[in-house]
């Protein structure tokens, strides 16, 4: 059996802040940076309405041209190396192809993954327990507080948008090349026994 460690795409592998503000920009003539997303509500800490962050999320193009964060799929790369199995957990259900759009863009940018689901935000703690993940790397304070519940170790990417209080099992961390560091420096290595 292998050490199953939970992925987020959006904030973790893409660079989804960085990618919204340029449609966000382009499409409704705003002049915002990723520094001026502070809540990972963008429309209470921006101008942006809900309408437009809905415009935007429901266009295919949007995901399908999303920017991978340089170096995830080689950090990944090398967890799976190092015995973890790599199952990505997503909330994304704007439009009808997004899933498999999702798929696409996944395998286009070479990430390697054991399975993926799609699931709601409220529902991501209850399916990492029913799946037996054990780490989770995430980039939204609310999901990393509530998948401290369920997982040993939680890996919260560092962002503007989720600043606050976290529970005592999470780690903040740059970039995912520091969950490959702090496996390194600690004893939490992926479990891998024979049947």
């Amino acid at each position: 059996m292998h050490s199953l460690i939970g992925v987020d795409i959006d904030g973790v592998l893409s660079d989804i802040a960085g990618h919204l503000v340029t449609f966000v920009n382009e499409r409704f003539g705003y002049s915002l940076s990723s520094s001026d997303l502070t809540s990972e509500d963008v429309e209470t800490c921006t101008d942006v309405s809900a309408e437009q962050l809905k415009e935007i999320f429901s266009s295919p193009a949007f995901f399908q041209t999303l920017p991978l964060i340089a170096g995830a799929n080689t950090s990944l790369e090398h967890l799976v190396r190092a015995g973890w199995k790599i199952v990505i957990m997503t909330d994304r259900f704007w439009y009808q192809e997004i899933q498999k759009d999702t798929l696409k863009w996944l395998r286009a940018n070479r990430i390697p993954f054991e399975s993926v689901h799609f699931v709601k935000k409220t529902e991501k703690a209850q399916t990492a327990r029913e799946l037996g993940i054990e780490v989770f790397v995430e980039d939204q304070r609310s999901n990393a507080n509530a998948l401290a519940q369920v997982c040993s170790r939680v890996f919260l990417i560092d962002r503007t948008y989720n600043q606050g209080p976290t529970d005592e099992s999470v780690t903040r961390v740059t970039k995912i090349d520091d969950v490959l560091e702090h496996f390194s420096s600690n004893s939490f290595k992926a479990v891998t026994t024979s049947l």
